[in-house]
């Protein structure tokens, strides 16, 4: 083994765990999973650590590689690394425990010290769509399109559960943090459906509740309470528009560009197009109150198969409110074609990012404060060691976010499902019996764990950054996961964040440091609140 081809054929096939990239012509960055550290190899010692990692014979290594300047120093430092954990060849036994009391441990500690961000209502079933992307529409057997409503008794159990949920977390705060809280995570509910507007009153009278049930005897003002309603807008009042102005709610607006495209998915039960009838009460919004219509409007588009990327960004972009442009998410798999995404990063890779560099030089070039956006896609790169970790890593990857406690959506009937994304299938409590479950929880935090302790995923060098979560992987009560290209889709991706990583840090080493602190900005960046690190903050 005395090339470096030759050492990336044995790290390919025998450290699963371990990934590589070039990091100048000289030498590679290595990045391992197991000990979630990188660190840079030069070329020329590549062979003499694979060799030494292979034998563990110090005579023989010497011998292969005589007169090397150093060589004794190499070799101490693969034994300290791997005395730490890093360097070890193989894959893991296990992401995340699954012994029951461990897992009840994790549950209790999430309900205690996660603060539940979002907080969903499914007013109703009944949906006046039948867009063909919709899983909704798609699905026949859990979660699609009936006739069930939500009464307010079912609503007024959730909104006091919610606000139960929220004080308990709030109460325990200093007095500072309470403020902090209130600025960046205020109380916040949302209106979800099917179509919110088909149980219009229910909307009202739960709002009423929400807003008037006490908040202020903890100290939280009214004028903290935030609500959001998501709508196709097709239905569209007087009393709505009267509604929305008065209570300014964030109302999420669903809308795939022009009529052309949004009426190619977007149509009615009946299969008419959609585009006029929103296009026009979204324009009424905009008459009667242009200020909330740029503040307070968020349209979500799907960017869909087949639709004109260009003239969906130019007609949405020219309205002068916030648009969020969403990937399709095909119905029974996670990713719709990953051969094809994989094949456009080769293809495109070197191109993405020297434009991304480019963008970055030119807004420093201008005195962008913040020019580091550029690189918000390297978020995942905190907590990453660069040199060898004081201790062993202990290895603890969930692949998800803390299960029907971080966001939580509340069934017609009052289930408590892990979020609006997934299907239904698996309630895990419900808010009309008391609201969790724990024996139900249990058995889903342990059958999801086991799923995802595969030994694809126990092998698996991205496993750190995999984002294909919990409710993704939820199919008809049944964790699964992802198929094998799936899997290589996400890895292409992560190294090519990486290689984006080491072209950013040529131009300036301290982008890490600096990127992190805009991650700690509540301002500029929002995730899971833990108690224990909120109270740190």
């Amino acid at each position: 083994m005395t090339t470096k081809q030759e050492a990336l054929i044995y790290f390919e096939e025998n450290y699963p765990l371990i990934k590589m990239v070039d990091f100048d012509p000289a030498s590679m960055m290595v990045y391992d999973a197991r000990a979630n550290m990188m660190f840079i190899i030069d070329n020329g010692d590549l062979p003499i650590v694979a060799e030494y990692l292979r034998s563990h014979d110090k005579i023989k290594v010497h011998q292969l590689f005589p007169n090397v300047p150093g060589i004794d120093g190499i070799i101490k430092r693969i034994d300290d690394m791997q005395n730490k954990g890093v360097l070890l060849p193989g894959s893991v036994e296990r992401l995340i425990s699954t012994e029951p009391n461990d897992v009840r441990m994790r549950i209790e500690y999430n309900i205690k010290n996660i603060l539940m961000r979002k907080f969903v209502l499914e007013t109703t079933q009944q949906c006046n769509f039948r867009c063909r992307y919709c899983h909704n529409t798609l699905e026949t057997i859990y979660r699609h399109h009936t006739k069930s409503q939500m009464t307010f008794p079912v609503a007024k159990k959730a909104i006091d559960f919610y606000k139960d949920m929220y004080l308990t977390f709030y109460r325990r705060l200093s007095e500072d943090k309470k403020e902090l809280l209130l600025k960046h995570f205020p109380p916040f509910i949302g209106f979800y459906g099917g179509e919110p507007s088909l149980n219009w009153h229910l909307v009202k009278e739960a709002t009423d509740y929400y807003l008037n049930c006490g908040w202020e005897k903890d100290g939280i003002p009214h004028d903290c309470l935030s609500f959001s309603i998501n709508t196709n807008l097709y239905i569209f009042t007087e009393e709505m528009l009267s509604f929305i102005l008065n209570y300014r709610p964030l109302l999420f607006v669903s809308l795939d560009g022009p009529k052309e495209d949004n009426d190619r998915n977007r149509i009615t039960a009946e299969g008419k197009g959609t585009f006029d009838c929103v296009y026009s009460n979204l324009m009424k919004i905009k008459e009667a109150d242009n200020d909330y219509f740029k503040t307070k409007i968020l349209i979500l588009c799907v960017e869909a198969e087949g639709n004109n990327k260009d003239a969906v960004h130019r007609l949405l972009d020219s309205f002068g409110c916030p648009i969020d442009y969403l990937r399709e998410q095909p119905y029974g798999c996670l990713e719709r074609e990953p051969e094809k995404e994989i094949q456009y990063y080769d293809e495109n890779e070197k191109e993405m990012i020297t434009a991304n560099i480019e963008n970055y030089k030119k807004r420093i070039a201008e005195n962008d404060p913040n020019a580091i956006d550029e690189f918000t896609s390297l978020y995942f790169l905190e907590g990453i060691e660069s040199d060898t970790p004081i201790r062993r890593r202990h290895l603890s990857v969930s692949l998800t976010c803390p299960l029907c406690v971080d966001n939580i959506m509340i069934g017609t009937e009052g289930e408590m499902h892990l979020c609006h994304k997934t299907d239904g299938s698996l309630p895990l409590g419900n808010v009309c019996e008391g609201g969790y479950d724990m024996q139900k929880m249990i058995d889903a935090y342990r059958s999801y764990g086991e799923t995802t302790n595969c030994e694809e995923c126990c092998s698996c060098w991205a496993m750190n950054t995999c984002s294909y979560c919990a409710a993704l992987r939820l199919d008809g009560g049944k964790w699964t996961n992802p198929k094998h290209t799936e899997c290589d889709l996400q890895r292409r991706r992560i190294e090519y964040l990486l290689k984006l990583f080491v072209a950013a840090y040529k131009i300036d080493p301290s982008i890490l440091p600096k990127l992190m602190e805009r991650k700690k900005d509540l301002n500029k960046y929002k995730s899971i609140v833990d108690f224990n690190a909120f109270e740190a903050l």
